[in-house]
């Protein structure tokens, strides 16, 4: 039996990007695509995912009233960490399968949206893809589908090689980036070092040989 970690307590979209996501309550995701009718559909990070306790925490220090759709997530979940989740892992949300892909937003990078002046999105918001479609309903439960720590599936190798790739500057990737990759993603440093040879990408500024 598996074992239930969240509920689903929004599902938003906008038309535009840059604007509060409505709670629609239920909605289509398509695989490969995001949510039918969102304006993030498509895009390299497909859907966001919010957490209710990081917004009630937030809100509480902010004194704000924030609903779902507020900080422009598509998914507003309750009952399950989402930042304590490695990149890869892959969520059964109503009939919908999706796989963790980023957590947060580079802050270098601006971030065209807030809430009345507020950003949650860039520093709480895990973003993920579509691997099968279907509807997600409002009070649908989370499950995880698939999350063995240092296991690397087809899928999973997939989402730590376009990671890698993205972060690669001229076939040359920082030793700290990798290391942190591999966190993210919670697998060795020697898979990593493996997949960055194959992809022809070498480590620069290496921290003591910690990439075979």
């Amino acid at each position: 039996m598996k074992e239930v970690t969240g509920r689903v307590i929004g599902v938003c979209r906008s038309n535009e990007k840059g604007q509060i996501k409505k709670d629609e309550g239920e909605g289509i995701f398509k695989e490969a695509h995001g949510l039918i009718g969102d304006a993030h559909a498509g895009s390299e990070k497909e859907i966001s995912l919010l957490s209710q306790e990081a917004v009630d925490d937030y809100c509480g220090q902010h004194n704000l009233d924030a609903p779902p759709g507020s900080f422009a997530e598509n998914l507003r979940v309750k009952g399950i960490s989402l930042l304590d989740l490695p990149l890869g892992t892959i969520l059964t949300v109503g009939e919908c399968q999706i796989q963790l892909i980023a957590r947060g937003k580079d802050p270098v990078l601006s971030h065209t949206y807030s809430y009345l002046g507020h950003s949650l999105l860039p520093t709480k918001g895990v973003f993920a893809r579509v691997l099968k479609g279907g509807k997600v309903n409002k009070g649908d439960i989370i499950f995880v589908a698939r999350w063995k720590r240092g296991a690397v599936d087809m899928k999973e190798d997939k989402a730590i090689r376009e990671t890698l790739q993205r972060a690669a500057e001229d076939g040359k990737i920082p030793c700290a980036k990798a290391f942190q990759i591999a966190e993210e993603f919670k697998v060795t440093k020697k898979k990593v070092g493996e997949i960055l040879n194959e992809l022809g990408i070498r480590i620069k500024q290496c921290q003591l040989g910690c990439f075979p």
